[in-house]
């Protein structure tokens, strides 16, 4: 409406009413800035302006005096006078109205012409909007599936990753129970030439605690968790009693 003149206006208004009817009829969203919305979600962009003529401008008093100065200063000063600039056409409005649909590919447009103005075309104007917003649709739908790639892709990726994570974890977790396996077996082959037959005692308790086996709950030391080396887990449950306060 910046590109319409004041004249026009009303006339504007009358137009604007009838396209508003006819919407509102078919069951689609107006809002009062005439915000139109096709099919519950898309905005259909449209603009309204008036045309212009192209006429020679007319030299107005005050710059028939810039030039009568210029040619003074032309005699007095020839190397330092500045000649004014003033068009050669000016572009006033011509009263005709004319409504562009810009996003749709063919630059859509209706216009008052000598065989009617819009006041007449309003079925056509209908029929461009639902055109803009077939484009304006079509675009928002390839948007969206872009969008759902991106997403999926993401997915896909973070996906990967877990399962990466998730087997380098099993993996550590299986080199430990290999591990506290063959540390359990030398215990148990070692308690064979133990003579104090407590201490003895003691280490079989503490191979059952490392096989993974057995995997014995132990009465200080709780139980194994093979996630962990031998030393990261004794590590970690010494920092647990550090916490507290004996």
């Amino acid at each position: 409406m910046e590109n319409i003149s004041s004249k026009e206006m009303p006339r504007l208004y009358r137009i604007l009413d009838e396209i508003y009817l006819v919407l509102d009829q078919l069951g689609e969203e107006v809002k009062d800035d005439f915000t139109v919305i096709i099919g519950g979600k898309d905005e259909v962009p449209f603009d309204v302006l008036e045309l212009k003529d192209r006429v020679k401008h007319e030299i107005t008093k005050e710059e028939q005096k810039d030039l009568d100065e210029y040619e003074i200063d032309l005699k007095i000063r020839p190397y330092s006078a500045f000649k004014p600039r003033i068009r050669k056409y000016d572009h006033p409005y011509n009263g005709k109205l004319k409504i562009e649909f810009k996003d749709y590919p063919y630059h859509a447009y209706v216009k008052d012409t000598n065989k009617g103005q819009l006041e007449d075309k309003i079925s056509e104007i209908i029929i461009n909007f639902y055109k803009e917003y077939i484009s304006v649709r079509n675009e928002r739908l390839e948007r969206e599936y872009e969008e759902r790639k991106r997403k999926e892709e993401k997915e896909r990726k973070n996906q990967k990753a877990k399962h990466v994570n998730d087997e380098k974890t099993r993996v550590k977790k299986l080199v430990t129970e290999a591990h506290d396996y063959q540390t359990a077996m030398r215990i148990r082959k070692y308690a064979t030439a133990i003579s104090d037959e407590k201490y003895k005692e003691w280490a079989l308790q503490k191979a059952d605690w490392l096989d993974p086996t057995v995997a014995k709950d132990d009465e200080i030391l709780k139980s194994r968790d093979y996630s962990k080396d031998l030393k990261e887990y004794l590590d970690d449950l010494l920092k647990i009693e550090d916490e507290y306060d004996w």
